[in-house]
């Protein structure tokens, strides 16, 4: 990663990230359940969510919002 390679031309002894985290959207667009929506997509959704995570799987942020229906458990298993 470019991080890592100017990291290691600075000689510095503590590399400053802890753990490496991932960021995805999804979404109910047209009644069909979608992953990583482009901005059309998220414009149109009904339901956005947004969900970030560690490597180590822990979770940083679910947000999810109903923006023209709501939705259910049964939408997102």
């Amino acid at each position: 990663m470019g991080f890592k390679k100017i990291f290691k031309q600075e000689k510095s002894r503590n590399f400053p990230v802890k753990e490496y985290l991932a960021a995805i959207s999804v979404g109910i667009v047209n009644s069909q359940p979608m992953l990583d929506l482009k901005y059309d997509e998220d414009k149109a959704a009904e339901v956005d969510m947004n969900i970030v995570m560690l490597e180590s799987g822990e979770f940083v942020e679910v947000q999810a919002t109903a923006e023209g229906k709501t939705y259910s458990r049964n939408n997102w298993i």
